[in-house]
């Protein structure tokens, strides 16, 4: 990547530079010793993980279809394209302050961020999606297209859940679970249901508070999906526990859920169904389920793993 941004900007100075082995990211400062330089961040993505036709996506989706829409606070992307086979992406460096949980909630603004997110998904989801169906975005011939795209959300859902499925061990959902996750899903999820741009990871450190707004970075998750999908890992990302957090019991996180729901369909153009929100739910444990081992050390792991099955049990309960 410093390569890159050397041939792409002469004059920059390098700030830092972040590998994580499968992107690299570097800061740097771009201008004229003698005048206001100008600070961004350059992110090279390895084809790794995702094809680089997908990354590429992820950047294009951005810059054309969510970074003009004045409402969204996002860091405007000033170049992406390959580079030696990688995809690679340069926007603006926001100038401000990463959010965390803990900070937020011992300052006593979480209420406020919780209404902000709400009312900031709305306005990304309101905006549709570039194409009809359901899936990963990925680049073809430069048109933006999905990549083993879904016809309708249940298609998408079910790919997601087998994928989750096959990480987690039959010892701790039967297949005869399985088979009654697949069959609710069939049930109760919407065959017409509308795709919208959605995030698919906003947290408290993908939001960056700066002196006048607050931005919203790391899109490189985004897909064409049910937009009440995104609302629940949002819901869980910001106030569910052992997700940001371990100290909203119950009785808060039902408050918070609803100003969460109270904002965002203030404004949102979709509609709430409670069976559909629940299967999400159920989803949504699935996921965390397939990768707790990955996220959280093995003391809490038990604990962990009883409150996600808790809250699946939960759920397939009221459908």
């Amino acid at each position: 990547m410093t390569e890159f941004v050397k041939q792409k900007f002469p004059d920059s100075k390098i700030l830092e530079i972040v590998d994580d082995g499968v992107n690299q990211t570097c800061y740097f400062a771009s201008g004229d010793e003698s005048s206001d330089r100008s600070k961004y961040v350059g992110k090279r993505f390895t084809a790794n993980l995702i094809d680089t036709n997908d990354y590429l996506a992820v950047s294009k989706v951005t810059k054309e279809y969510v970074e003009d829409r004045d409402h969204l606070k996002i860091p405007r992307i000033t170049d992406f394209g390959i580079f030696e086979g990688d995809a690679y992406l340069i926007y603006e460096y926001v100038e401000g302050d990463q959010l965390n949980f803990t900070d937020v909630y011992e300052n006593g603004e979480l209420e406020y961020y919780i209404e902000f997110v709400g009312e900031m998904l709305a306005e990304l989801h309101n905006q549709g999606s570039p194409v009809d169906n359901f899936g990963w975005f990925t680049v073809d011939n430069g048109s933006i297209c999905l990549k083993n795209g879904y016809p309708d959300s249940l298609g998408l859902s079910l790919s997601q859940i087998n994928y989750s499925f096959e990480n987690i061990s039959e010892s701790t959902v039967s297949s005869d679970v399985r088979d009654d996750i697949r069959s609710v899903f069939r049930e109760n999820i919407d065959f017409n249901s509308n795709p919208s741009v959605c995030h698919c990871d906003v947290k408290y450190n993908n939001l960056i508070h700066s002196d006048d707004s607050t931005h919203l970075i790391d899109w490189e998750f985004i897909r064409s999906a049910d937009p009440l999908y995104d609302l629940v890992k949002t819901e869980r990302q910001l106030i569910g526990r052992f997700s940001q957090n371990e100290r909203i019991d119950e009785e808060e996180y039902d408050d918070y859920r609803q100003m969460l729901h109270s904002s965002y369909f203030k404004t949102s153009n979709n509609s709430f169904n409670e069976d559909r929100y629940r299967c999400y739910w159920i989803k949504e444990m699935i996921e965390c389920l397939s990768s707790c081992e990955d996220w959280y050390s093995k003391d809490v792991i038990p604990d962990v793993k009883s409150y996600y099955l808790g809250n699946m049990e939960r759920f397939m309960s009221q459908l």
